[in-house]
């Protein structure tokens, strides 16, 4: 299975061809790595810790906000994995969904907290954005689309919610969940080390948030998967 991977500089290409076939070689690995077959759409690398590197990608500004509410990723944006991020779209119609009025994103971790304990609300919506990381790699739409079934940080704590991954297009995937709820992507943007995929719908392992099937995941094991703790193994190669 393949990552992105970064260009080395070509020091010995001057002594070889000279200034001239320098300059061309420059232009061939500047058009390669603004491809977005082999980069995504940006390559952001600043404002990892505090998530302001995905500030050029807007549409995911409100499902950022929840992760910072909830303090799921303290250290910022992991390194190394292949996060799908909900569009700001797919998080107005999850919180229109819920049977809770007047839910916000900004207020969203705070009522979540004030609900009963026995719905396990926050523990719900700590397992729905465990579903959206697959550990193990940056990885690129074809080795997914090679790989089909996906594994993700939440199948750490509660085994077996996977995700499919398959090609629907030229830069067109969609990801399923277990509850057969469809998603759509396109290319990936490269952002400090991982693969950031925008979706149209919030990826949820369940039938619908109060589902009693709905997997529960604490904080606290929560951060242990992901700040330190082990990790679901990386997809394999294709044969």
């Amino acid at each position: 299975m393949h990552r992105y991977m970064h260009i080395p500089h070509c020091k010995f290409l001057t002594s070889l061809w000279g200034t001239r076939a320098m300059k061309v070689a420059t232009i061939v690995i500047m058009l390669v790595a603004a491809s977005p077959s082999a980069l995504g759409r940006k390559l952001l690398q600043d404002g990892c810790a505090d998530f302001s590197a995905l500030a050029s990608v807007p549409e995911v500004s409100d499902i950022v906000s929840i992760i910072n509410g909830f303090g799921l990723l303290p250290g910022g944006i992991p390194s190394n994995v292949t996060v799908f991020l909900p569009n700001n779209d797919a998080v107005a119609a999850l919180l229109a969904g819920v049977p809770f009025p007047g839910l916000t994103v900004e207020s969203l971790p705070s009522r979540a907290a004030s609900l009963p304990a026995s719905l396990g609300v926050v523990e719900r919506l700590i397992s729905a954005l465990l579903y959206h990381i697959v550990p193990g790699g940056a990885w690129e739409p074809e080795a997914l689309v090679a790989e089909g079934t996906l594994p993700t940080a939440l199948e750490e704590v509660h085994p077996g919610f996977g995700l499919q991954f398959a090609e629907v297009g030229p830069a067109n995937y969609t990801v399923t969940t277990v509850a057969d709820e469809v998603a759509s992507t396109s290319d990936p943007v490269l952002a400090c080390g991982s693969a950031v995929y925008v979706i149209d719908k919030v990826l949820v392992p369940a039938t619908g948030l109060l589902d009693p099937a709905f997997p529960l995941t604490t904080l606290d094991e929560a951060l242990a998967v992901l700040g330190g703790g082990s990790l679901p193994a990386a997809p394999a190669p294709a044969p």
